[in-house]
């Protein structure tokens, strides 16, 4: 239960609502986004102290995923910080997704699949992906 709430503190301190699908409400300030990160590091001394389920492993991915989204936000989105900001937002979203569809969690899954769509966007707007990485999401 524990774990639940300090996940529900970062979305919620990062301005992102989790309903039918995963929204990404108005930008979040520093101050919000030190919350949130305090809340993450609150989540994970938990998981030292006890396992975490499957849904939880997985709702702790988009949650990871906006995070770094919301970071690079703040940093305005542009330079080699950001990049790698937006870089792994996506990666997180990419897992999310993976262990999602593993699992049969079709919210899960939807919502990584918007967090994807999200920060490939933002990736492909701000120049950060590489030719060869933008062929990976060619349809």
């Amino acid at each position: 239960m524990t774990q639940n709430a300090y996940i529900t503190l970062v979305y919620s301190h990062l301005n992102c609502v989790l309903s039918k699908d995963i929204i990404l409400a108005e930008n979040c300030t520093e101050s919000d986004l030190k919350k949130a990160k305090s809340a993450m590091s609150a989540f994970n001394e938990t998981t030292l102290e006890s396992l975490l389920n499957p849904f939880r492993k997985i709702q702790t991915n988009p949650a990871k995923s906006v995070l770094y989204y919301r970071q690079a936000q703040i940093k305005d989105g542009l330079g080699s910080e950001s990049n790698v900001l937006w870089k792994s937002a996506l990666n997180f979203a990419k897992e999310a997704e993976t262990l999602a569809k593993k699992s049969n969690f079709n919210e899960m899954d939807r919502w990584s699949k918007q967090l994807i769509s999200v920060c490939t966007a933002e990736l492909v707007l701000n120049h950060n992906l590489l030719d060869e990485e933008l062929e990976l999401f060619a349809v």
